[in-house]
């Protein structure tokens, strides 16, 4: 009789069930668990939906309570809002430094043509997690637009940042993603805009050039017409931050996050701390300054976090039993009213005579330059009548604006200071 007839037929039951087991965790790495090592993260079912929409050059006491924009502060009165600190000036390094978490090299208003940075910044990111994103840029006249630059019209690209990032710009898929305002309106209508979505206004629209009321009236029109949409109403805790790229008579700039609870308490820092809360409502990693635990966060803004609870009332005392078989009733006390939240300090304007801080790094700047250039700059504190103008002795400016920025050529320029009062 063979060795194989003589072992009993359990043992050899359980020799083949033992030899399957081995060679199942001989082969795992090489199977099932390199594929589950190899499949990417998922992306959440419901993403975030975020609309931001960036204003010109107004501080914050300019727009709280500011008669000629009724419909911004109605939305202070209703929704969670803090004072944020611009990082620079001019425009440029403000709009970078919120999708990148760096002002770069701190460029004036400078154009692509002038400079571009390789990234990434805020949309590559959502770009690698699987998350659509789309910027509607007012006045531009097509998508992916690489050349124009003060015009069309009312178009600026000093406010549209993603077309200074060779990430966005060498990438046709997402530079596609940039595209002219009108398309809003069809990707509203059509339920198929992206759960990110960038708005530029153009410089009428934002008060770069127009006034406080052509601004408010620009930001009821739109948020009426998202209010309206399945975007909005399809998506539980979706958000409208409305905040100003930098400020003109203080550094300190109004942040509103429509949607979230009037009084909910957060922390608004700096433009690195706008960036940060977008960042970390939609999973992706912190660029650059944002990752830093001191530029704020406007996370509970984003999040929906309950307001602060108000104090409790101050206690008041029992009235003591009247010995009389009819005591007389006193009155209740009524419990002490707790303040309502307050917002964000804002720093007093500095004293008259005194050169804004801006100024006084574009004069340093111009005093380590060595290329003449022709460039105008207004650094202007509107509670007092000062006012820089930084001048050269070269060509006129290209542009009609409140706020020449156009030049060509390459960087440094230098400039001469005329102080006028």
């Amino acid at each position: 009789m063979s060795a194989v007839a003589k072992t009993p037929a359990s043992l050899r039951v359980f020799a083949v069930i033992g030899a399957a087991a081995l060679l199942g965790l001989l082969l795992m790495p090489f199977g099932l668990g390199a594929q589950a090592a190899a499949k990417p993260p998922l992306v959440a079912a419901i993403q975030p939906h975020v609309l931001m929409v960036l204003m010109e050059n107004t501080s914050y006491e300019q727009i709280v309570g500011n008669a000629s924009m009724p419909f911004v502060n109605a939305q202070v009165a209703a929704n969670g809002s803090v004072s944020t600190t611009d990082l620079s000036h001019p425009s440029l390094p403000n709009y970078l430094g919120l999708v990148s978490g760096s002002i770069q090299n701190n460029p004036p208003d400078t154009t692509p043509q002038d400079g571009t940075y390789a990234g990434p910044q805020f949309t590559d990111s959502l770009a690698s997690a699987g998350i659509a994103w789309k910027a509607y840029m007012e006045d531009m006249p097509v998508a992916c637009d690489l050349t124009d630059q003060f015009g069309p019209a009312n178009y600026d690209v000093n406010h549209n940042p993603f077309m200074y990032f060779n990430s966005v710009r060498n990438n046709p898929a997402q530079c596609n993603r940039d595209v002219p305002y009108p398309q809003l309106t069809a990707d509203l209508n059509a339920g198929t805009a992206p759960p990110f979505i960038w708005v530029s206004p153009n410089i009428i629209n934002d008060m770069h050039n127009g006034t406080p009321a052509q601004g408010d009236a620009f930001l009821q029109g739109l948020v009426n017409q998202v209010k309206a949409s399945s975007w909005w109403t399809g998506t539980p805790g979706s958000r409208i931050v409305i905040t100003w790229d930098e400020g003109a008579s203080t550094e300190q700039v109004l942040t509103l996050v429509i949607g979230s609870a009037h009084g909910t308490a957060a922390n608004g820092g700096n433009e690195y701390g706008t960036l940060r809360g977008l960042e970390e409502a939609y999973g992706v990693p912190l660029l650059g300054s944002s990752a830093s635990t001191s530029v704020g966060d406007i996370l509970p803004l984003l999040a929906g976090a309950a307001p602060p609870p108000p104090p409790p009332p101050s206690p008041s005392p029992s009235p003591s039993p009247s010995p009389t078989p009819t005591p007389t009733a006193l009155p209740s006390p009524s419990p002490s009213t707790s303040p309502g939240p307050s917002p964000s300090p804002v720093p007093a304007p500095s004293a008259p005579g005194r050169v804004p801080r801006s100024c006084s790094a574009a004069r340093a700047r111009a005093a380590s330059s060595a290329t003449p250039r022709r460039t105008t700059r207004r650094c202007m504190r509107r509670d007092s009548t000062l006012q820089l103008t930084e001048e050269s002795r070269t060509a006129p400016p290209r542009r009609r604006r409140t706020e020449s920025r156009g030049w060509s050529g390459s960087l440094p320029m230098t400039t001469t200071h005329v102080l006028r009062r």
